[in-house]
């Protein structure tokens, strides 16, 4: 929340200052670049990954899961946004199975790990996850997902929330159950 950064710190890294040594935190400059160029994005992560690194951070780069290889996505090629070896560790992916009705599950997991040599890393995390509150099969889409992802993701996000205009993606109890 940029008013309260500017008002509490002068720095990111005084901001970083403040995880708690016992808490790995998975530090992301501009989650979802997409709505910028590689250029732009690569010279962030130039400055910010560093900064990540020296506080005790995991530097991250969380794009959405349509471009990360997405066979079907023609405008982006990840291979352009990558930086320098050593900018990143992890490489994350959002994903909500309703926005991408083109592909199954076990596809888009396929795409991530393509993804991750094509962005020069052996890790990977999900930034953001999502079904549908009440949607007829979530129980069985985040089993099915868990499932897919057990041993290729180090954490996985849940985004039980609802935006306004935006799908509820707020927990049930049974997805809540499945997810954890």
């Amino acid at each position: 929340y940029r008013p309260y950064f500017d008002a509490k710190f002068t720095t990111i890294g005084a901001m970083l200052d403040t995880v708690p040594d016992d808490c790995t935190f998975y530090g992301v400059a501009h989650h979802e670049p997409e709505d910028m160029t590689a250029a732009a994005f690569k010279a962030l992560q130039a400055a910010h990954m560093p900064v990540v690194r020296a506080h005790g951070g995991i530097p991250t780069a969380i794009f959405t899961s349509y471009s990360l290889n997405n066979p079907t996505n023609h405008n982006f090629n990840l291979a352009d946004w990558k930086c320098p070896d050593g900018t990143h560790d992890v490489l994350g992916g959002d994903y909500y199975p309703d926005k991408s009705p083109g592909w199954t599950q076990a596809q888009t997991v396929d795409h991530w790990r393509s993804a991750m040599t094509t962005f020069g890393v052996d890790r990977l995390m999900i930034g953001e996850y999502g079904v549908v509150n009440g949607s007829s099969g979530a129980v069985a889409t985040v089993t099915e997902f868990k499932g897919l992802i057990a041993d290729l993701v180090e954490v996985a996000c849940y985004w039980s929330q609802q935006a306004s205009g935006k799908p509820n993606y707020r927990f049930t109890t049974a997805v809540a159950d499945a997810w954890f």
